[in-house]
């Protein structure tokens, strides 16, 4: 803490390029950042509640994730606190935070996907391989008919829905 000055002085003329004699109150904001920081050392298990409106861990990296404990409900249980290096009676580390599921899905019910699949399943489809006789659905690789099945919904969300997919949100 003895550094906040000179580290203050260092960004303010070197970084920003401000002489220290145009700065008014240098020694109110060095109080001020020590003070803080002593709060911080003498206190450091923080209890307020942190400000995030909106975290996307889907681009943040496992490590980033990991590293401020940010886990999802779903991550953590009791055995995974049972077996971290962290887990000590009193621990706090788990910051249990409101999570929100974000998907997009296909306007069909279950019932039209399965109407679909048994149409699937009566057609014939053109081999791979030029003047071979056509392939029953069931007889295609699981890749194949992920491929098919997927382009059929597709198409028929688009006539019946007028629209591919939809958004939902769901809180955890």
């Amino acid at each position: 803490m003895g550094d906040v000055e000179r580290t203050l002085c260092h960004a303010i003329e070197v970084e920003e390029g401000i002489p220290i004699s145009d700065v008014l109150n240098l020694k109110e904001v060095t109080d001020e950042i020590v003070e803080k920081l002593r709060k911080l050392r003498d206190c450091p298990s923080r209890l307020e509640n942190p400000i995030i409106y909106h975290l996307d861990v889907g681009a943040m990296y496992p490590n980033i994730i990991l590293t401020n404990r940010l886990q999802p409900s779903a991550m953590v249980d009791e055995t995974t606190c049972a077996a971290c290096d962290y887990n000590k009676p009193g621990a706090r580390c788990r910051r249990v935070m409101p999570w929100t599921w974000r998907g997009e899905i296909m306007p069909a019910s279950r019932g039209e996907f399965q109407r679909i699949q048994q149409q699937l399943e009566t057609e014939m489809f053109p081999s791979s391989t030029p003047g071979a006789k056509p392939i029953p659905f069931h007889e295609l690789n699981k890749e194949e008919q992920c491929a098919i099945e997927k382009k059929r919904l597709t198409e028929y969300c688009r006539k019946a829905y007028k629209k591919n997919s939809c958004n939902q949100n769901r809180s955890a």
